[in-house]
C-alpha cells in the first residue's frame, strides 16, 4: 500500500495485467502508471485531458509531482 492510500504494484508488468483485467471487467479504460510518491506502480483511469490530447504525459506527471510535494509526499 502506498502512503497515498492506493494499492501498490511492484512491477509495470503486474500493474499492466491488473489494469487489463480491470478494463475487461468494467468496460472502461484503465492504465498502469508510475507513482510520483513511492517507487511502485498504480492503476487508474487516464485523465480526460490526456485522452482528448489537451495535455501531455509529462504535464500530467509534473502536476502529480507538484501535488505530491504540496501534500508533503516526497521520495
Amino acid at each position: 500500500m502506498c502512503i497515498t492510500g492506493k494499492r501498490a504494484y511492484y512491477s509495470r508488468a503486474e500493474a499492466k495485467k491488473k489494469a487489463k483485467d480491470m478494463s475487461r471487467r468494467t468496460g472502461e479504460r484503465v492504465i498502469p502508471y508510475r507513482c510520483d510518491v513511492c517507487p511502485d506502480w498504480h492503476i487508474g483511469k487516464p485523465p480526460p485531458g490526456l485522452i482528448r490530447g489537451e495535455v501531455s504525459r509529462s504535464e500530467i506527471h509534473q502536476h502529480r509531482y507538484d501535488r505530491a510535494r504540496a501534500l508533503g509526499y516526497e521520495q
